[in-house]
């Protein structure tokens, strides 16, 4: 069953979810399947700070280019807050990583938004940001808040 792991994940996933439903337990690629449940995990917690580094980006992008509040903007961050609520709502658990997860989410964006801003010449602008997120995960996570 490893060989066809490595040959076809897709074939193998499926004859694995085949001998679950078969209750033929003894037969599972249980190593393998123990490995990709725990990525499971893993891909989620990668997904939360996904999502938090894009809304973060534009929440950034808004505070530090106040004269130009672009709605691509606005739509970004509701598309990563609905993001954000559809990984919650499908795996509540995650919400216990998530304060852990905003400092290197706000490292990323504040890093992207200043390559950003140096194509356009604008990157002074983003010199003052604040060193660490100045929002809350309330904040966040509120559907009316825009910076």
């Amino acid at each position: 069953m490893s060989d066809l792991y490595n040959a076809d994940f897709d074939r193998w996933t499926l004859e694995q979810v085949a001998l679950l439903k078969a209750h033929r337990f003894e037969e599972l690629d249980i190593e393998n399947l123990l490995e990709e449940i725990e990525d499971l995990s893993k891909r989620d917690r990668q997904a939360l700070r996904s999502h938090l580094e894009v809304l973060l980006l534009h929440l950034l992008k808004r505070r530090c280019q106040p004269g130009h509040k672009s709605n691509s903007w606005l739509n970004s961050i509701d598309t990563a807050r609905s993001n954000l609520d559809d990984l919650l709502t499908a795996s509540p658990s995650l919400r216990r990583y998530l304060a852990d997860r905003i400092e290197p989410a706000y490292t990323g964006a504040r890093k992207t938004a200043l390559k950003q801003a140096e194509r356009h010449g604008l990157s002074s602008l983003y010199r003052t940001a604040p060193g660490s997120c100045p929002w809350t995960v309330e904040q966040l996570l509120d559907e009316d808040f825009y910076g």
